[in-house]
């Protein structure tokens, strides 16, 4: 889905280009026009994807060895979100403008495990003492809750624009930026029933019980995006805004300041779509009343890998499966606010 739009806007940008010849440096900002604040609103927003465990070293020198484990969000029942909330904030320069989105997503569900799940937690407490593993056993009913918050925040470089002040204006931009997610999860699925051993190494998993955890992903941004805006009348315009961007990166859990006992291979494939249409119109000298319509989707691809050890260092090691881990986020937000 994302493909489609995303030719039709550089499809759309092409045409207005070829049709406005009036070219001039940076972008034109006007007067009490440099920022635009608005609140976002959504229903349910899809969210795919899960994590697969592939290859574990340590099994090729075992001869009983581990078997993968593997799950989904649309398994946990977490496959699309209760409300989507948001902020967006634009600031514009000659040359650069500046973009923010923060968005807040969160999930619930209740249902039976589908098979022995074995979930790697923040927190999970038998007895008074606290653990670091949680077992549900395979049709143990249990309420699951995760909270997400995406932020992008973005820089639209802009070397000139056409037809400024016109009734058809085009300003397109590089943008360079930076994305964040943070998430975090519960799981209550009963009384902590007692404590288990798992895998090898063992690992202590409690069984049932109710756990908690985070987890948070940044992905650096490069791409192109632009607007067209058309002026309806002397007062009110009419703007579609868009941006596609993306972030391939391939090299080790080190490359971005982590420091493990076990350092991993990351390959990470990062892509983000987004087009917003809006509307505006004067409130007096200073401001403009602004509302309109947008969609978002991210995908994020990361394939986590053990580095090639000598057996002996596999041995002692004794590294978790390798894990190929995807997810993607869809939105449509109603957008109302202010710009001044």
């Amino acid at each position: 889905m994302n493909r489609s739009w995303c030719r039709i806007a550089v499809a759309a940008a092409l045409g207005v280009l070829i049709a406005l010849p009036s070219w001039a440096g940076g972008r034109k900002v006007e007067k009490g026009k440099r920022m635009r604040l608005m609140v976002s609103v959504g229903e349910g927003s899809p969210i795919e994807g899960g994590v697969e465990e592939t290859f574990r070293p340590v099994n090729e020198l075992r001869e009983n060895p581990d078997s993968p484990e593997s799950y989904t969000f649309a398994e946990l029942g977490l496959d699309e979100s209760d409300e989507t909330l948001g902020l967006k904030l634009e600031y514009q320069w000659k040359w650069v403008t500046l973009f923010i989105d923060g968005t807040y997503l969160d999930a619930t569900a209740t249902m039976a495990a589908p098979d022995d799940l074995f979930i790697g937690v923040e927190e999970v407490f038998f007895e008074g003492q606290k653990f670091e593993y949680q077992q549900i056993p395979q049709g143990t009913v249990y309420d699951g809750e995760i909270d997400l918050l995406a932020l992008n925040t973005r820089f639209g470089i802009t070397p000139w624009h056409v037809n400024a002040g016109g009734n058809t204006e085009f300003v397109p931009w590089f943008v360079v930026g930076l994305f964040t997610l943070a998430g975090q999860f519960e799981v209550d699925a009963g009384p902590a029933q007692g404590v288990i051993l798992y895998e090898f190494p063992p690992r202590e998993y409690v069984v049932g019980g109710r756990s908690e955890g985070e987890a948070a992903a940044v992905a650096p941004e490069i791409g192109l995006g632009g607007e067209v805006t058309w002026r309806l009348g002397e007062r009110a315009r009419l703007t579609w805004q868009s941006n596609y961007t993306l972030f391939e990166f391939a090299g080790s859990t080190s490359d971005f300041g982590v420091s493990s006992r076990n350092e991993k291979d990351i390959d990470l494939d990062y892509k983000a779509f987004d087009t917003e249409l809006f509307f505006e119109l004067p409130m007096g000298n200073r401001s403009h009343f602004v509302a309109g319509i947008e969609f978002r989707r991210v995908e994020i691809d990361a394939l986590s890998e053990a580095q090639d050890r000598a057996v002996e260092e596999v041995l002692e090691r004794r590294e978790k499966f390798n894990k190929d881990i995807d997810f993607s986020i869809e939105s449509v937000l109603v957008n109302v606010g202010l710009r001044w």
